[in-house]
């Protein structure tokens, strides 16, 4: 996504990426990018949660007009667990180590 929004500002079409990987945001340098903590595959949060998605599209689009330097990125405050947990992480590695089979 980062090289495609490149290429569609170097047309003159503003981009707004949302990203759940931090590193390979960094590496591919979209000129706008705001970073949730969520697993992998879900940068506009939970599936069948659209009250949460719109909130966070309002938030990403609201950060928009605040980017200034080129190729930032911003962290978005929500999280996966509404108690803060982190359990999601081991869930996200056991299914890359099983496979989706």
């Amino acid at each position: 996504m980062g090289l495609i929004a490149r290429g569609l500002e170097a047309r003159g079409l503003p981009t707004l990426t949302m990203t759940c990987l931090w590193e390979v945001s960094m590496a591919f340098k979209p000129p706008r990018t705001v970073f949730l903590d969520f697993p992998m595959g879900c940068p506009a949060g939970k599936p069948n949660e659209p009250a949460l998605q719109r909130d966070i599209l309002r938030a990403a689009l609201i950060l928009a007009p605040q980017f200034g330097a080129p190729w930032k990125i911003s962290e978005l405050p929500f999280q996966w667990s509404a108690d803060g947990s982190r359990e999601w992480e081991e869930t996200v590695r056991d299914l890359y180590r099983k496979g989706l089979n």
